[in-house]
């Protein structure tokens, strides 16, 4: 993800010499704008790495159903509370085999022929 405090400073740097003012109003209106549509083409970077990459997916996955675990008061097995990369082998492939076909279902019904209007 973006570190945002360190591009700050540097757009501060180049807003200066593009637009020589003072103004801090106008500063942060087009700071506002920026940090904006970064958030919004790195949500779907995000959206289309998780509909083309099933490594990612079940990566994804993992860590969202592990995290989430908690907040349902579900407790999961002590061998899954890994990494992705960390988790016995059997979990993680079927977790990859699981996405990729859940991949391969979802965009062969984004075909055009199966598309419904």
């Amino acid at each position: 993800m973006t570190d945002y405090k360190e591009l700050k400073k540097e757009f501060d740097k180049l807003f200066l010499q593009i637009f020589p003012t003072n103004n801090s109003e106008v500063r942060m209106a087009f700071w506002q704008f920026i940090q904006e549509a970064l958030q919004e083409r790195e949500k779907q970077i995000i959206e289309s790495k998780a509909l083309t990459n099933h490594y990612y997916l079940a990566r994804l996955f993992h860590n969202e159903y592990e995290s989430r675990a908690k907040e349902h008061n579900w407790a999961t097995n002590k061998d899954t509370q890994v990494e992705f990369n960390d988790l016995p082998y059997e979990n993680r492939t079927l977790m990859l085999a699981v996405c990729k076909a859940v991949l391969w279902n979802i965009r062969s019904r984004l075909t055009p022929d199966n598309r419904k209007e």
